[in-house]
C-alpha cells in the first residue's frame, strides 16, 4: 500500500511540474533528466509497467518544453523560406542567386520591403521593395509555392557556410527567417550538389539523382560483406545510408564504399555518432575531423547522416548548426541528411540539406498517417525523402506492412513533393522477413526511377482534382511535354473515380505496366483502382527520331512493360551478377530513355542481343547507336554475329565526356536467317548510356 501511495504521488508530480522556463534551453533539458532519473526511478524499486509510463510522460513533457524554449513561431517559418537556388556555390561566382517564398496570407496583409541581413555583422546585404519584388523572375515549386528569385553578391565572403536572415517587413510588424550558403573552391574531384529548383540532388555531369535506398545496420560493414550492394543494385537502387560506429574500421569501410560505387550505388555515411551530442563540448570535433578527411574524397560518397531524430534525444538546433558548419568546413561538396520523427525539421532547417522523416505508421495507423510529418518536411523548402517501413513485429510494431501499404506511403510521399525514399531497415538475413514486402519495395524503386523524367523535370506538378476524397493524383511532366498521371487510393477498397488533369487536352493513355489503354477526353480520366493501389498514365506517346527503313525493334528503348526495364532485348549473363542493365528516362539522345548499364570490372558486363529481325541475303546494313558516359575511355563492343561480317571496327571509345557520341559501322548480311544476334556489350567498369541503336539497309 505505501508503495502503491508512493506511485501515485509520484505520477502525480510527473504530470504537473512545471520542467522549464520557455527562455531557458538548459534548464528545460536539465529538469526533463531530473523528472526521468529521480521521479521514475522509484518505479524501478518493482517491475512495473508504470515505469515506462513516467519516462514517456517525462519524455513528452520535456519535447514540448524543449519546442516552447527555440522561440520558433512555425506559422511565420511556413509564411517566410529563403534559400540559395544550389548548394554549394563556388569562389568563382560574384553573385548567389536566392530564391525566397512570401506565402500569400503574409502578402495579403500587405508589407513595405525584403532585407536579406549577414547574421555574424548584421549587415543589410540586399532590400528590395513589395512592388519591385512582384516584377522580379519566379519558379514554382512541387507544391505549387511561389519563389522570387533575387541575387546577392558573394565573393567578399569566405568559403564555407555564410548565414543570413530574410526579413519581411509590413504594417504588422516583421517576420523573419534564418537560412545560409555554403560557399567552396571550385571542385577538383566529381561530387553531389543541392540544385532546389529541382528539388533534388545532382551530380557534376547535371544528371539528378532519384535516391532509392535502404538503411543497413554498421555490422554489414564491419563483416566485410558487400552483399546488400551485390543484390540490390541490379535491382534499381542507388544509395546505402550506413550507420557506423566512432570505432568503424576504416579499410573495411573504404573497401564496402568501393565495392558499392563500384556496381552503380553510392553511400550516405552516419555522422550522428560523432555530433549527436546535448553540449557541443561533449563532441570529440578531432574525431569527427579526422573521419571527414579520411573518406570526403571518395567516388562512392553520396552525403553525411547528421541526425537521427534529434528531437527525441533533445539535441539542440544550436549544437547541429554548429555541427554542419565544421562538417561544411572541411567538405562542402557533399549533402547532409538528417531524420526527424517527432520534431518539427524547420526548427533544425539551419543543420540539414536533405530532410527526411521516419513516421512508421503500421499497423497503429493507417499508411496515410504518415501525411503529418511528410507535411511539415515539405514545407522546409528543402529536398526531402520518406524513410519508409520495411520492418515490424517488435517494440510496438506488432507486423509489418503489407506490400500495398508500403506502396501508399511510398506514392504518398512522392505525391506531397519527394524525390526519394529510404526504407528502414534492410539487412539479407533478417529484414526485413517479409519476402513479399521486399520484392514490393524494390518494384517501388524501378518505379521511382521509371517516374524520374516528370519527377526531376523540375516543371511544376499539375495538381489533379478528383470526385473521390480517397483518391489523390499528380500529373509529372518530363523534359518531352509526356505526362504522368499519378494516381493513388488511399483507401482499402476498389473504386471508380473521374479525374481532371487540369489540361483540356484529348489523348489515347497507356497505363504502365498494365498493358492496357484509358481515355483521356477533355482532361477527363475515367478509371477503376484497387485498393491501397496506385496507376500511372502516360500520354501522348514521345515522338522519336528513328529513320523509316530501320528493322530493329524499338530502337529508342520505348516499350516498358515492367519498370524501368527494357522489353525488346534478351541479356547474357555477365561474369560479374551484380552488372546492371536499366531503362533510364533522366537522360537519352531520342526519345524519353536510354538504356543504362553499369558493371564494377572490366568485360564483366551484361550482353544486350537486340529482339531479331528479318534481314535479306547479299545486303549491306549500316548499324548505329549513341554512347554516352561522363567517363572518358569507356569502351563499348557492338556486335553483329552468325551471317554478319563487319566491314568496319565494331567497338566504341568515349572521347568526349558528358557528350552523346555516335557509333557506326557497316555489315555485309551473307544469309538470310532471322537468327542473327545485334547487340553490344560494355567493356569496361563504369556506367554507360546506350540509344537510338537502329540497323538500316543501304542501296
Amino acid at each position: 500500500m505505501i508503495l502503491l501511495s508512493m506511485y501515485y504521488s509520484v505520477a502525480l508530480l510527473c504530470l504537473l511540474s512545471t520542467f522549464c522556463d520557455a527562455s531557458d534551453c538548459d534548464s528545460c533539458v536539465k529538469n526533463w533528466e531530473v523528472c526521468l532519473k529521480t521521479q521514475c526511478k522509484t518505479y524501478r524499486l518493482v517491475d512495473r509497467p508504470e515505469v515506462r509510463s513516467c519516462e514517456w510522460n517525462c519524455k513528452a513533457r520535456r519535447r514540448n518544453c524543449f519546442e516552447e524554449c527555440l522561440k520558433q513561431d512555425k506559422s511565420d517559418t511556413v509564411r517566410l523560406l529563403a534559400k540559395p537556388s544550389r548548394l554549394p556555390i563556388y569562389d568563382s561566382e560574384k553573385n548567389v542567386e536566392l530564391l525566397v517564398h512570401i506565402a500569400p496570407s503574409l502578402q495579403s496583409q500587405g508589407f513595405d520591403h525584403l532585407a536579406i541581413h549577414h547574421i555574424h555583422t548584421s549587415a543589410v546585404v540586399h532590400t528590395v521593395n513589395s512592388s519591385e519584388l512582384h516584377m522580379r523572375e519566379t519558379h514554382i515549386d512541387r507544391q505549387r509555392r511561389e519563389w522570387y528569385s533575387l541575387h546577392i553578391p558573394a565573393s567578399s565572403y569566405p568559403c564555407g557556410v555564410v548565414r543570413f536572415k530574410a526579413i519581411v517587413y509590413g504594417k504588422h510588424g516583421m517576420v523573419e527567417f534564418p537560412f545560409h550558403i555554403v560557399k567552396a573552391p571550385h571542385p577538383k574531384n566529381p561530387h553531389y550538389y543541392v540544385d532546389h529548383k529541382l528539388n533534388s540532388v545532382v551530380d557534376t555531369n547535371n544528371i539528378p539523382l532519384i535516391v532509392t535506398g535502404m538503411y543497413i545496420y554498421s555490422r554489414e560493414v564491419e563483416s566485410g560483406s558487400t552483399m546488400v550492394p551485390d543484390l540490390e543494385a541490379p535491382r534499381g537502387f542507388s544509395t546505402i545510408l550506413t550507420y557506423l560506429d566512432t570505432t568503424v574500421n576504416m579499410t573495411k569501410l573504404q573497401a564496402f564504399m568501393s565495392r558499392t560505387y563500384a556496381v552503380g550505388m553510392n553511400v550516405i555515411l552516419d555522422i550522428a555518432s560523432y555530433a549527436e551530442k546535448q553540449s557541443a563540448k561533449d563532441i570529440n570535433w578531432e574525431q569527427l575531423q579526422n573521419f571527414i578527411l579520411k573518406v570526403k574524397d571518395h567516388p562512392g560518397l553520396l552525403g553525411y547522416y547528421l541526425a537521427d531524430e534529434p528531437g527525441g534525444a533533445i539535441i539542440l538546433p544550436n549544437i547541429l548548426n554548429e555541427a554542419y558548419d565544421f562538417v561544411k568546413s572541411i567538405d562542402p561538396y557533399h549533402p547532409i541528411f538528417s531524420t526527424f520523427c517527432c520534431t518539427d525539421p524547420i526548427l533544425y532547417a539551419g543543420s540539414f540539406d536533405v530532410g527526411m522523416v521516419d513516421p512508421y505508421p503500421i499497423p497503429n495507423g493507417p499508411p496515410t498517417a504518415i501525411s503529418k510529418m511528410v507535411t511539415k518536411v515539405s514545407l522546409v523548402g528543402k529536398p526531402f525523402f520518406l524513410i519508409g517501413q520495411a520492418f515490424g513485429g517488435g517494440e510496438q510494431w506488432e507486423r509489418v506492412p503489407t506490400p500495398k501499404e508500403i506502396r501508399v506511403m511510398i506514392y504518398y510521399s512522392i505525391l506531397a513533393g519527394g524525390t526519394g525514399f529510404i526504407y528502414f531497415v534492410f539487412s539479407p538475413w533478417d529484414f526485413p522477413y517479409s519476402t513479399s514486402l521486399w520484392s514490393e519495395c524494390r518494384t517501388l524503386a524501378l518505379e521511382a526511377l521509371d517516374l524520374s523524367a516528370g519527377l526531376l523535370s523540375g516543371i511544376p506538378h499539375i495538381k489533379v482534382t478528383t470526385d473521390n476524397p480517397s483518391v489523390i493524383a499528380r500529373v509529372f511532366t518530363s523534359r518531352l511535354n509526356t505526362y504522368d498521371l499519378v494516381v493513388l487510393n488511399t483507401a482499402n477498397i476498389p473504386t471508380f473515380y473521374k479525374a481532371d488533369v487540369g489540361m483540356d487536352v484529348t489523348y489515347t493513355g497507356e497505363v504502365r505496366y498494365e498493358s492496357r489503354q484509358v481515355q483521356v477526353e477533355n482532361g477527363l480520366v475515367r478509371d477503376l483502382i484497387g485498393a491501397y493501389s496506385t496507376a500511372i498514365i502516360r500520354f501522348p506517346t514521345p515522338k522519336i527520331g528513328t529513320l523509316p527503313n530501320n528493322i530493329l525493334h524499338d530502337p529508342s528503348t520505348e516499350q516498358i512493360s515492367s519498370a524501368a526495364t527494357p522489353d525488346a532485348a534478351y541479356l547474357g549473363i555477365s561474369a560479374d551478377r551484380s552488372s546492371s542493365y536499366l531503362a533510364d528516362p533522366r537522360i537519352s539522345y531520342d526519345g524519353l530513355y536510354s538504356i543504362r548499364t553499369t558493371t564494377p570490372v572490366d568485360n564483366g558486363g551484361h550482353s544486350v542481343g537486340f529482339y531479331p529481325a528479318d534481314f535479306i541475303k547479299g545486303t549491306v546494313y549500316e548499324i548505329s547507336a549513341w554512347v554516352y558516359s561522363a567517363k572518358p575511355g569507356m569502351t563499348v563492343l557492338f556486335h553483329a554475329l552468325n551471317s554478319f561480317k563487319p566491314l568496319g571496327p565494331m567497338s566504341y571509345t568515349v572521347k568526349i565526356p558528358n557528350a552523346w557520341g555516335k557509333f557506326s559501322v557497316q555489315v555485309n548480311c551473307t544469309d538470310g536467317s532471322d537468327a542473327m544476334d545485334i547487340g553490344y556489350q560494355q567493356q569496361t567498369n563504369g556506367t554507360v548510356w546506350v540509344d537510338l541503336y537502329q540497323m538500316v539497309p543501304l542501296p
